[in-house]
């Protein structure tokens, strides 16, 4: 089954999912679809995850990230969920930050370490690095080279570091396979090969357009955009943790 506040809009259609339109902030809501669906394994993706809109919508980011996933976790219990399986960003890995995706998302693993204390519902949960086939990145230079013919990226020197749809996919699921009661088990991939510049995703986004539009777009770059900050941590692991 399949909770998503759109529906399954966006989604490609198969028959053997159930699809429900529910907003994980509906406490009650969300308990009357698990109680009916009764899943043995919850994955938690529901979130404000995106950079740009996790500071502007300070109120979906809060309400969404912390308050939705206690209810995730609130149904789960409830129904008897076996296994629940969190999904974070490598934007926590700083222990302080301004930027409210990152620090709410850090409040979400918080709630989820507490909460595998208790019980005996195992408890896993992930770091992803960007998604490169649905990155905000990409979406971001797509955007502009349809609305604006313009493409606008931080700096020159930004480096990410990027993981597939499918190998994203391929994490949670290995994760899942670890959890344990009594503690919050984290996957996270360690190596995942060179950083990615973004000026490197951009150009291959606009050489992609040139070849429908024949025309080719420029690169503005416009600083760091609120949410990121100057000492971005390129990897997924606390700063102060083992090396």
């Amino acid at each position: 089954a399949s909770v998503d506040k759109a529906g399954n809009s966006g989604l490609v259609q198969d028959p053997r999912v159930r699809y429900h339109t529910v907003d994980i902030r509906d406490r009650d809501r969300l308990l009357g679809v698990f109680a009916a669906e009764e899943p043995d394994i919850v994955f938690h993706l529901a979130s404000q995850q995106h950079v740009g809109p996790g500071e502007t919508e300070g109120h979906e980011t809060v309400t969404s990230n912390v308050f939705g996933t206690e209810n995730v976790i609130s149904a789960s219990k409830a129904v008897g969920v076996g296994t629940l399986v969190d999904t974070s960003t490598a934007k926590v890995g700083q222990y302080f930050t301004p930027a409210l995706m990152g620090g709410t998302k850090r409040v979400q693993e918080l709630l989820m370490a507490r909460a595998a204390q208790d019980g005996d519902m195992a408890y896993a949960a992930t770091r992803f690095a960007h998604v490169g086939n649905n990155s905000d990145l990409r979406a971001s230079v797509r955007q502009g080279i349809a609305d604006e013919g313009l493409v606008r990226l931080h700096r020159p020197d930004r480096r990410i570091y990027a993981q597939s749809a499918q190998e994203a996919a391929a994490l949670v699921l290995n994760t899942a396979t670890h959890a344990q009661p009594g503690e919050l088990r984290f996957g996270t991939v360690v190596a995942e090969g060179d950083l990615v510049n973004n000026v490197d995703v951009a150009l291959h986004e606009i050489v992609a357009a040139k070849q429908r539009t024949g025309e080719i777009v420029p690169i503005y770059f416009a600083g760091l955009q609120e949410g990121y900050e100057p000492g971005y941590m390129n990897g997924q692991r606390d700063p102060g943790g083992a090396p």
